[in-house]
């Protein structure tokens, strides 16, 4: 979209970022980063986990995105790039300690019962 230089493409393609992309991780970030952190320090945490990836990945974002944009004279290398931090999070998420007691007995309650089935 924003190859084409058609201004209401490139508005239309900024708008579903925004909203939607972004909407989406500001809505959930601070329920999920506030599980991950014990109670007496998890303002501590979020903020500086949250504050500290900001200004790296976010600061130096701008500098590759431009080097790809340079280097292939389009913005598929930068949306390529936008992929790629997105499979980093999604393996950071997906490697995050489950927090919620049910879902964590759920996943216990099998090893148990197969300990309790070979000790019988």
């Amino acid at each position: 979209m924003f190859d084409s230089r058609d201004p209401v493409l490139i508005f239309v393609a900024l708008f579903v970022a925004v909203v939607i992309g972004h909407g989406a991780m500001i809505g959930t970030q601070p329920a999920f980063f506030t599980e991950l952190f014990a109670g007496r320090v998890a303002y501590g945490g979020l903020a500086l986990g949250h504050e500290l990836a900001s200004m790296i990945v976010g600061g130096f974002s701008l500098v590759v995105a431009t080097a790809l944009l340079a280097w292939a004279g389009a913005s598929w290398p930068g949306a390529l790039f936008m992929i790629g931090m997105g499979i980093v999070t999604v393996i950071a998420v997906a490697a995050a300690p489950e927090t919620n007691p049910r879902v964590r007995e759920k996943r216990e309650a099998p090893e148990e019962a197969e300990v309790e089935s070979q000790a019988v």
